[in-house]
């Protein structure tokens, strides 16, 4: 049931198989990079294809954002960054994505996917500054490369994924799943290496090109979940969703077990704080002290002109959770308005189908995840809220909420088709009728017409 409605025009472009100069761009990266191998490293082609073809098929599904002004910016301090220090890559193509995750990432043929997320927590040009550089080392430094040939020697998630197999049979023995784990303590050892020679290698990178390292590196307690705080009490932001005729229930609130925060149990084996991918945050932050000297704060999320962008992402990646928790802050700074109104009434529509249909197809599982390794305690509030709440709370919530004054707007037809099925599934006939007509006597041209709502 997710999407059934049109995404929102005033948000951010996107690319796609049309724009014929970027992806012609993306072909001769490829090719390029392929002309440089030899016969020793000729296996690399295959991933370079790879790449190339994960790079396309994200062009043609919109998962890129066409946003010119932070497509500049990050294109001129990437460019500057490089200058500065003397430094060259061919054709760098820089992605904004379409994330409502905190992050960024270096790939193969100089290509670089900057979650839009990210842009939704800075604070400064520092900040981003911090994050380029330290992709930009990845890249200068065959950090990919480097990674694709530790994978095929060690094969760690191979071969732990062989052992936990044997372990189920009750087959395998102490030595084996001891010579799984060493292998995959091997690989992550120098991964771990490889972010914190970026990290170093990025504040360097960003004081000759005229940025504070200082500044910069405060971006580091920003990635992944970790700006989902907020000074303000979730539970009193909820009360922003409901008026005097609808309110929270107590136990919606009431904590889950903790065990729902953990991995699933076939992770356990390897991740723990020895065996991550990356270094804890403590350890990346006390590393840049030492160069930097100076401490890191953290900075409270603020709404800022990408929200929009951010919120739709987290509804489009069916991540419920963190889509509500932007949406919340967000109605908090702002107010409710017209985009906030339309996507809490997506979300509680599409849950209450999730928990309807009960099916592998589409349950609840599929937009609140049921595990919330890496959530803040703010956000793991949401997340358990969302599955406390039942089918009926989701609809009379989106109900009380879209009927609300202050929420509907009458130019929107979204808030008339989402109000509809609301009232429709309530059996509040005769409101649905007199939306009906409301509908199609606002609009000359409709958007939304169905069987039952025409």
């Amino acid at each position: 049931m997710a999407q059934f409605i049109d995404r929102p025009a005033n948000l951010t472009p996107r690319y796609s198989g049309d724009d014929t100069e970027l992806v012609d761009q993306i072909f001769h990266n490829a090719e390029r990079e392929i002309a440089k191998l030899d016969q020793q490293t000729l296996f690399y082609k295959s991933f370079i294809l790879d790449t190339r073809d994960y790079i396309l098929d994200n062009v043609e599904n919109g998962f890129y954002l066409k946003h010119d002004s932070l497509s500049l910016l990050v294109n001129e301090l990437a460019a500057g960054i490089l200058d500065a220090n003397q430094l060259h890559l061919d054709d760098p193509i820089f992605f904004i994505k379409s994330s409502a995750f905190v992050n960024a990432g270096s790939l193969m043929i100089n290509v670089f996917e900057i979650d839009v997320a990210l842009f939704a927590t800075l604070d400064s040009k520092d900040e981003l500054a911090f994050v380029l550089a330290h992709e930009l080392a990845h890249q200068l430094k065959y950090h990919v490369a480097e990674r694709i040939v530790l994978n095929m020697e060690y094969d760690p998630e191979g071969k732990l994924r062989s052992e936990m197999q044997r372990v189920v049979k009750g087959v395998t023995s102490n030595e084996r799943l001891s010579e799984a784990q060493e292998a995959m303590y091997e690989y992550r050892n120098s991964m771990r290496r490889m972010e914190l020679q970026a990290d170093s290698l990025a504040t360097i990178y960003m004081r000759k090109a005229g940025y504070d390292p200082a500044e910069g590196m405060q971006v580091l307690n920003k990635l992944g979940y970790s700006a989902c705080t907020s000074e303000v009490a979730m539970e009193r932001l909820f009360l922003r969703l409901f008026t005097s005729r609808f309110k929270p229930k107590p136990q919606w609130f009431v904590k889950s077990l903790p065990m729902q925060s953990k991995q699933q149990s076939q992770f356990l084996i390897y991740k723990t704080d020895s065996l991550e991918s990356h270094p804890h945050l403590e350890a990346r932050v006390k590393a840049l002290e030492l160069i930097v000297q100076d401490s890191v704060s953290t900075n409270e999320l603020k709404v800022n002109d990408v929200w929009r962008e951010v919120i739709w992402s987290g509804y489009e990646q069916r991540q419920f959770d963190l889509t509500l928790f932007y949406l919340l802050i967000y109605i908090d700074q702002t107010g409710h308005d017209s985009f906030s109104g339309t996507m809490v009434g997506l979300l509680l529509n599409d849950l209450y189908w999730a928990r309807y249909d009960d099916n592998p197809e589409n349950n609840i599982y599929q937009y609140v995840s049921y595990r919330t390794p890496g959530y803040t305690e703010e956000l793991r509030f949401v997340n358990n809220v969302l599955h406390h709440m039942t089918k009926e709370d989701y609809l009379m919530t989106g109900f009380m909420l879209l009927s609300n004054r202050e929420v509907f707007d009458r130019t929107n037809e979204e808030h008339y088709y989402l109000l509809y099925h609301f009232a429709s599934l309530l059996q509040e006939n005769a409101i649905a009728d007199q939306l009906k007509i409301m509908y199609f006597k606002q609009f000359e041209q409709t958007k939304y017409k169905t069987r039952d709502f025409k």
